[in-house]
């Protein structure tokens, strides 16, 4: 016998007992469960996106703050050195809730500090801010979040984002590339 499970994300358990009847009467199997692992269809889906803060005023760049932010400072905001105020937003649009999510942030370690572990629940999103002082401009600082599917089976690795990045600019990024 086999049970079929359609789309519902919510299953984590199936229960199966099979009958029958034959010559000699009608026959009960044993009770089955068998846990259900989630399908693609069943995963969160994890975006995100990494800001600096296009004003040098703290206060419009912290938590709740109005900004404005950008992918890249306007040039000479920082001047030769300066502090860069990051905005990094996680955001599940996928159907099931993500679990025991972080922030990756090579460059600032400070934002995975920030961040903490955390759980997004299906179409929630959540806004971490934090700073750096910056020795060297023009900085490309890239985030991406590694997190885990609700009713992952045991042993599941964690899935990580596709990553994003904002560029903090000085009077330097007039002579480069990332300008």
């Amino acid at each position: 016998m086999r049970t079929v499970v359609e789309a519902d994300c919510a299953v984590t358990q199936v229960s199966d007992t099979a009958t029958a009847t034959d010559g000699s009467g009608s026959l009960t199997s044993n009770t089955v469960d068998l846990a259900v692992a989630p399908g693609a269809r069943c995963k969160p889906e994890v975006t995100v996106d990494k800001e600096i803060c296009t004003v040098s005023n703290p206060h419009a760049c912290g938590p709740g703050g109005a900004g404005p932010w950008a992918e890249k400072s306007p040039v000479g905001l920082l001047q030769l050195l300066g502090t860069a105020y990051w905005r990094i937003t996680v955001t599940n649009t996928g159907p099931v809730a993500a679990t025991g999510a972080t922030v990756n942030d090579h460059t600032t370690p400070g934002c995975r500090t920030a961040a903490g572990t955390f759980d997004l629940a299906v179409g929630a999103g959540r806004q971490v801010y934090c700073s750096s002082f910056l020795l060297a401009l023009p900085l490309k600082n890239t985030a991406s979040a590694t997190f885990s599917g609700l009713n992952a089976p045991p042993g599941t690795p964690p899935t990580t984002s596709a990553p994003s990045s904002a560029i903090a600019c000085s009077l330097l990024c007039i002579l480069t590339k990332e300008s």
